[in-house]
């Protein structure tokens, strides 16, 4: 999502994400129709039969599914290996990946490319201090990019509904984070408007913990 920095001038305000939310729950009927292309569910299973007397074959053959289960063999059968120049070492960062298991987050990113044309990964700490990677679905993520001509990266957006322990709505939360902070915005109505500032922690990344692959 590209917007113009002037827009940030006073921060990231509730009623610019409100804002940036509402553009972004325009793609929830494709991202449906992806997943279910995914799950099988296709629209000839709806068909309904012309009259008593005519028969309704109805056969799904996935392809969908077969293509992005080949995918994900094809590309990551082997666990991604990490490398770099002679001038910098990055075992702690192969060490950290090693204990978080991180061949099964970097394949739950790219089956989420290939269902829906793009992951995201957010890198966050742990109550250890550890750094930590998760896998979020472009259902409810997404990255604001500046609209000068380098698109450089402002913030991401992580957002939610809410539930309490009998399962009934209890509010919404979202999720910032910029190259200093992360920011926990929410609302205890079914609303993305109107949502307060909660938490402010810092995480000491020095860049954007939200990474986007297409």
């Amino acid at each position: 999502m590209i917007i113009d920095e002037e827009f940030l001038k006073d921060g990231i305000t509730p009623i610019i994400l409100a804002k940036l939310i509402e553009r972004h729950k325009r793609n929830e009927e494709r991202y449906g129709k992806l997943m279910d292309y995914y799950m099988g569910k296709h629209k000839i299973g709806d068909r309904k039969k012309a009259s008593e007397q005519t028969s309704n074959n109805k056969i799904i053959c996935n392809h969908a599914k077969y293509i992005i289960d080949m995918t994900k063999s094809f590309l990551i059968g082997n666990p991604v290996t990490y490398s770099c120049s002679e001038n910098y070492d990055i075992e702690p960062i192969k060490n950290s990946y090693l204990v978080q298991d991180i061949a099964t987050i970097d394949g739950a990113i790219e089956k989420q490319m290939s269902i829906y044309g793009k992951g995201f990964e957010l890198i966050y700490t742990d109550e250890d201090s550890e750094p930590k990677s998760v896998c979020l679905s472009p259902v409810n993520t997404f990255i604001v990019y500046s609209s000068a001509v380098n698109k450089k990266p402002l913030f991401g957006v992580h957002y939610f509904k809410k539930h309490d322990i009998d399962g009934k709505l209890s509010g919404v939360q979202c999720i910032v984070c910029d190259a200093k902070a992360m920011y926990i915005f929410e609302n205890d109505a079914d609303s993305f408007f109107n949502m307060e500032l909660k938490e402010v922690q810092r995480h000491y990344f020095d860049d954007i913990p939200m990474i986007e692959y297409q």
